[in-house]
């Protein structure tokens, strides 16, 4: 889900961290390139989330490992049908299935803020994948709808198809792209962890 964008066209990140001093830092890096709302505990995040589904673009959850277990914050947020892209913040490395609970990234304190910056960007990249995906398919199913219904010479003639068919090569040299920059930054970021 895409939320809307700030006031200023950038994506919405809500920080739930319970410690002020740590929510000002994390908020204060983020908020070079993002619009930043900020709760200090789980119920606030999802309520900030009810008051406005497509006001928030990605969650970074800040959460103590010993909080992490019975945290109902995520399931409660993916519950309530709200499928932005959440990170996990935690104070020692996940252990068993904390990887596999729906967190779409982890990050161990201390965090840098070039780690947090990288993190967000990559959780909205994601998003902005899955929404280019989901258009892309969309635009292909109706190109097939209308080669069904019509015929070759018609679809020859056609500005409306013409268009369609620009547009799917749009969002396919887009994809491309941006698969091909994520495969980048990737690879760079092995190298640097080698």
């Amino acid at each position: 889900m895409a939320g809307e964008q700030g006031n200023d066209g950038r994506p919405t990140v809500l920080v739930v961290e319970d410690d002020p001093a740590t929510a000002d830092r994390y908020s204060g890096w983020l908020a070079g390139r993002y619009d930043v709302r900020t709760a200090e505990e789980g119920e606030a995040a999802v309520e900030t989330l009810r008051e406005d589904p497509d006001a928030i673009d990605a969650v970074l959850l800040c959460r103590r490992m010993s909080a992490v277990a019975d945290d109902l914050v995520l399931v409660s947020i993916r519950d309530a049908g709200f499928d932005c892209p959440v990170a996990l913040v935690t104070d020692r490395q996940p252990e068993g299935d904390v990887v596999d609970r729906g967190f779409d990234d982890y990050l161990t304190e201390p965090v840098s803020e070039s780690v947090l910056l990288r993190s967000v960007d990559s959780l909205l990249a994601v998003e902005g994948r899955e929404a280019l995906r989901r258009e892309l398919s969309a635009k292909r199913v109706r190109r097939n709808v209308l080669r069904l219904e019509h015929s070759e010479e018609a679809l020859a003639s056609s500005d409306t198809f013409a268009r369609l068919e620009r547009d799917i090569e749009r969002l396919e040299r887009r994809l491309s792209l941006h698969r091909e920059r994520l495969e980048a930054r990737n690879a760079g970021e092995s190298a640097v962890g080698t």
